[in-house]
């Protein structure tokens, strides 16, 4: 069987166990990438999130700002 192998170039097929070894190590690594992705989805909502309040606040403080600024000039 080895000189047909040989001839052939043949490369010879990895064991059950082997074959459960790597699936379960791709799973893994699978598994690995969807926490991460999820975690940095999860991380840019809350940016996005804080960035907006942030903005609205800016927003209503220059407001108000603005709203005293023409008081005292009517004043």
């Amino acid at each position: 069987m080895n000189s047909i192998g040989k001839k052939f170039n043949w490369v010879p097929r990895p064991s059950t166990w082997e074959y459960a070894q790597a699936w379960r190590n791709q799973r893994a690594r699978m598994a690995s990438r969807f926490l991460e992705e999820g975690q940095a989805a999860v991380n840019n909502f809350a940016t996005a999130q804080y960035n907006n309040t942030t903005g609205l606040v800016a927003n209503a403080q220059q407001s108000a700002i603005d709203r005293l600024q023409a008081a005292q000039k009517k004043a």
